[in-house]
């Protein structure tokens, strides 16, 4: 009778000791859970500041395709300016 009732506390021990490790186990799945969570919810932040990273550089890039229009228009009217100048009849160019 008594081995039989050591028997039992041992395996009550055991049984104690396998629910310690399943709650255990359960919080720590519940910290990866949320920390999965937060990997997420980062992910999509960066994400939607890439896509405006990506927007900003489209806007600049359209920008620069006009300033450099804008420039070459400059130039080519300096350049029909400088060949539509004559020289006067005293020889003072304009």
């Amino acid at each position: 009778m008594e081995a039989g009732t050591k028997d039992v506390a041992v395996g009550i021990d055991v049984v104690n000791t396998a629910g310690a490790s399943f709650e255990q186990i359960q919080q720590s799945v519940a910290e990866v859970a949320t920390q999965i969570q937060e990997v997420s919810a980062a992910i999509q932040q960066l994400s939607a500041g890439a896509e405006q990273v990506v927007r900003s550089i489209d806007q600049i890039t359209m920008v620069a395709e006009k300033a450099a229009a804008g420039t070459q228009n400059v130039s080519a009217s300096t350049q029909e300016q400088l060949a539509s100048i004559e020289y006067d009849p005293e020889g003072i160019q304009f």
